[in-house]
């Protein structure tokens, strides 16, 4: 979950820090409203512990190069989470992350596109990855 990235406080002392974030067709809220079977597996039955859960309003490292996609397919709600964590990474934190909508993927299709003739996604990633690490070397020769 992005929280962890996004969240030193819960990495255990001596964790070195992530480089950046990728976000795939992440659900980024834990919008207690909507508890259906699947958001109960994923963050479980004590809905009290969901906000804790959230990306949403977690943020509290904000200096990552953070990469989000969303599927041309996902649910509005996964859509709008998104959308929400990038007002509040580029208005709250002023860090605006880059974007890519998967043409054709919906919301669990992307991960197993990955080594497969569909590089939307892999292709993202590794320019993500480039562009980081240079971006990276280019401030530590500072």
């Amino acid at each position: 979950m992005a929280t962890y990235a996004l969240r030193s406080d819960v990495l255990a002392p001596g964790t070195p820090a992530p480089a950046g974030v990728v976000l795939i067709s992440g659900t980024d809220g834990t919008d207690t409203t909507s508890a259906n079977d699947g958001r109960l597996a994923y963050f479980g039955e004590d809905l009290s512990g969901w906000p804790r859960a959230s990306t949403l309003g977690n943020v509290l490292r904000a200096n990552l190069p953070v990469l989000m996609s969303v599927s041309e397919f996902d649910n509005p709600g996964t859509v709008r989470s998104m959308v929400e964590l990038a007002n509040e990474l580029t208005v709250e934190h002023g860090r605006m992350p880059r974007f890519v909508q998967l043409v054709g993927h919906n919301h669990y299709s992307p991960n197993p596109s990955i080594g497969t003739q569909d590089t939307q996604l892999s292709a993202e990633i590794l320019r993500f990855v480039r562009t980081t690490a240079a971006s990276r070397l280019q401030m530590s020769a500072r």
